[in-house]
């Protein structure tokens, strides 16, 4: 449409009859139009203008060009390119590759998507919905999941502590981060031992609490080694 077609086509296509189409060809392009409910303008490189019979539901007998029954087979690239209009992450840019990586990491949440459609057949959650979940797991840099209820306080045994300090310690959300008792058993029983207080071991000293920040599996005290450990990079 931005460079329009022949005005003699355009005229002939005006007067054509349901399943009747027109073209014009020059060298390997190709300009047809063909009219169904309405008049559709196609081009191509590599068809012809041939018509081909295409049978329906009702066992009725169809006239489409091989273009327009060829390109029905392309639902699933259509479907893939309207679903990244919606929520697009590109933005205008001087610098091509910046915009080749927002649309490969655009088109790697919509692949995200599909699966998780596929693997979760029962779930209703909209495209819209699943993002917004992604943008907060990257955001907080933990993922909810249904083994998160399971944590500490209920009657599995609290995580060891891990190698490395965890990226959301410092994400300034203190909502997020909740001490409670560290969990552990002895003759099928629970009981709430000590750990070695993370702070003071880096600092080479030693110190237990009986507590574990519920985001960050590091055993911590309250009060000011607490606060320390999620406000300060070199605590």
């Amino acid at each position: 449409m931005n460079r329009g077609i022949p005005a003699e086509l355009k005229n002939e296509s005006q007067s054509l009859k349901r399943g009747e189409t027109t073209f014009r060809r020059k060298g390997e392009i190709l300009l047809q139009s063909w009219r169904d409910t309405r008049v559709v303008n196609m081009i191509s490189t590599i068809h012809e203008s041939t018509v081909v019979d295409v049978p329906l539901r009702n066992e009725e007998v169809k006239k489409n060009p091989i273009c327009i029954f060829q390109y029905m087979f392309m639902k699933g690239l259509d479907r893939a390119d309207q679903y990244l209009s919606y929520y697009s992450l590109l933005r205008k840019t001087a610098r091509w590759p910046k915009k080749v990586a927002f649309w490969l990491i655009n088109c790697a949440l919509f692949n995200s998507f599909r699966i998780y459609q596929k693997l979760n057949p029962q779930s209703k959650k909209r495209y819209k919905e699943f993002l917004l979940q992604v943008a907060k797991d990257w955001a907080t840099d933990k993922v909810e999941t249904d083994t998160d209820a399971a944590r500490p306080g209920t009657s599995t045994q609290t995580p060891r502590l891990p190698h490395e300090d965890p990226p959301g310690r410092l994400s300034g959300d203190m909502r997020k981060h909740v001490l409670e008792k560290i969990v552990g058993r002895e003759r099928g029983k629970r009981k709430y031992p000590a750990r070695r207080c993370h702070v003071c071991a880096a600092h080479k000293q030693r110190s237990e609490t009986r507590y574990i920040c519920k985001f960050c599996l590091v055993p911590l005290p309250k009060g000011e080694f607490f606060q320390r450990y999620h406000t300060l990079k070199h605590y």
